[in-house]
């Protein structure tokens, strides 16, 4: 029952109602939905990292934004720039940020990070594609910015073959 999301309380009715003598109380039932729920998290998680590595155990690509930022740039996002930072970070790994701006200014200012293995236009096209298919699925914005990186002008051609960059 509660690997089917129903509530401990639910689960410690139907123990009692079965069971003359319950051997478990309210709080026994808390805590071990707590505990499924613990293991399902860290057990998806595990998933999705394996999912990403390649043979080498290695991990190519990381996409990742806030859920908050994902709701926003569906509504107001106008204006992509995509620019990468080089190889800042301990495992001197290229970040790729895109930074969405709407017609409204800054507060509607959207972030989302990617690290890649290269500065490739196939790292380039990947990460553009998580990017419209969490974002973009039927509309595309209206601008982009880059900083002139021809791997990444041929992926964004590769995926807008309609607009001009």
């Amino acid at each position: 029952m509660l690997k089917a999301s129903a509530k401990p309380s639910m689960v410690y009715e139907a123990v009692r109602n079965d069971d003359e003598t319950p051997t478990a109380i309210r709080k026994d039932i808390s805590n071990l939905s707590a505990r499924i729920h613990s293991v399902e998290e860290h057990i998806s998680i595990e998933v999705l990292i394996t999912s990403m590595e390649e043979r080498d155990g290695r991990i190519k690509h990381l996409f990742f934004c806030h859920a908050r930022s994902v709701k926003n740039a569906k509504r107001f996002l106008e204006v992509v720039l995509i620019d990468a930072i080089y190889k800042t970070n301990v495992y001197k790994l290229p970040f790729v940020n895109f930074v969405g701006i709407s017609n409204l200014g800054a507060n509607h200012l959207q972030t989302f990070g990617t690290w890649i293995s290269d500065e490739s236009e196939k790292s380039y096209t990947w990460i553009i594609e998580q990017f419209v298919s969490l974002i973009f699925y039927d509309i595309s914005p209206f601008v982009f910015i880059t900083d002139n990186d021809a791997a990444l002008i041929c992926a964004l051609r590769n995926i807008f073959p309609f607009k001009q960059f």
